[in-house]
């Protein structure tokens, strides 16, 4: 379990780490699978590349909180003696790494959000 756990981690690390490197360099698709997707960013594909060029950092950050959820979930087995099972504490930084990058990808977009209306009035 924790094998896979690990895995899924390691992989959402690289989609949110080419996410980061493609919103960063102007490069991110203009579509509705991957990005920030409002109202306001996606009223055009210049306001899509503008505003993911600048509110980049969203998606290293997730990237970031995804490569210390892996490493925790490593580091939780090793202190368990287990490949199948974390112990307690692991469990907790799990859990608060997660909640940290949800509340921060969250606030990031409704940042993000404003910026893209403020720009289209103008």
């Amino acid at each position: 379990m924790l094998i896979a756990d690990f895995v899924i981690s390691v992989a959402m690390v690289g989609v949110f780490a080419w996410v980061y490197r493609a919103a960063q360099s102007g490069t991110l698709p203009f579509q509705n699978s991957i990005g920030i997707k409002t109202r306001w960013v996606m009223s055009s594909e210049v306001m899509w590349t503008r505003i993911h060029q600048k509110y980049a950092w969203i998606f290293l950050v997730d990237a970031i909180a995804f490569a210390i959820l892996g490493m925790t979930i490593i580091i939780g087995g090793f202190l368990n003696g287990s490949i199948n099972e974390t112990n307690a504490s692991a469990g907790v930084v799990a859990i608060v790494t997660v909640a940290v990058m949800l509340v921060v990808t969250l606030i990031g977009v409704a940042i993000a959000n404003q910026d893209a209306k403020h720009q289209m009035s103008r």
